[in-house]
């Protein structure tokens, strides 16, 4: 009888390991998701900003001047 209850109790303990590390994997392949995404997400809302610059740089043959004092491309 006792061997009956630690069969049960290591099936217990196995699924609950199981199902910590299975939240885990996708809990950690969902953020890499995001983050990535995120990227893709910056580069868009961002790509009329990176166009008038590479168009002010092709016409005029030099890059914009900084607003910093520095006059450094930050």
């Amino acid at each position: 009888m006792k061997g009956f209850f630690r069969q049960i109790i290591k099936k217990i303990l196995l699924l609950f390991v199981a199902a910590f590390e299975t939240f885990f994997m996708l809990f950690f392949m969902g953020s890499m998701f995001v983050s990535s995404s995120f990227y893709y997400v910056i580069r868009i809302v961002t790509w009329p900003f990176r166009f008038m610059k590479n168009m002010y740089l092709k016409l005029t043959g030099k890059p914009k001047k900084s607003i910093y004092k520095n006059q450094k491309d930050v």
